[in-house]
């Protein structure tokens, strides 16, 4: 049972280690958008996403804790959170994934949707969408909009972007304005 148990334990340390060198490869494209700390908490955050099987800033600074308490965490990572150009990034993104698809054709999916938050005073700028999966019913958060690329020969998927937008926002014209906004960031595709 003993070695069994220590068997174990090293390849969930073997398995953590090999998962946060491949965080930390797949964060290199990003080297030059933000400072040292806001990349480590990051990729920090990713990790812990994967290995919290959560996106709750509280479920991933209690399995990131290590010697540090879980609220401080939490708290680093919430200002981390605000001071990410999350525009430049995705194209960042994109640009690198349209590199990963040059040899072959691909696919370009897309897909609108809406994010609820039904329980949501005071969060910034929540606004009125219809929930398709609910009946289509009015409810409160924001709509969305994704995209997907997919390579005809290989079947590989790559997430390019999500957008979430509110129509509350005073900078906001239409939905297709949104739209538009996400299929010019995947002009590497075209």
């Amino acid at each position: 049972m003993t070695v069994f148990t220590f068997f174990l334990s090293t390849f969930m340390l073997t398995f953590r280690s090999a998962l946060s060198k491949e965080t930390h490869n797949a964060f290199q494209k990003f080297d030059g958008l933000m400072t040292g700390p806001c990349l480590r908490n990051a990729r920090e955050m990713t990790l812990g996403m994967l290995l919290g099987e959560s996106s709750y800033l509280s479920t991933i600074g209690s399995v990131i804790a290590g010697e540090v308490t879980p609220r401080k965490n939490t708290e680093r990572y919430s200002r981390t959170l605000g001071t990410i150009d999350t525009a430049c990034c995705t194209k960042q993104h994109i640009s690198c994934a349209a590199q990963g698809f040059r040899s072959e054709p691909v696919l370009l999916l897309w897909d609108g949707g809406d994010y609820q938050k039904p329980h949501a005073k005071k969060m910034k700028q929540v606004c009125s969408c219809v929930d398709g999966s609910n009946g289509h019913e009015t409810g409160r958060g924001y709509p969305t909009f994704a995209c997907i690329a997919y390579g005809l020969e290989t079947k590989r998927q790559m997430p390019l972007c999500h957008h979430l937008y509110s129509t509350v926002d005073p900078d906001f014209k239409s939905p297709w304005d949104e739209q538009k906004t996400c299929l010019q960031w995947c002009a590497p595709f075209l």
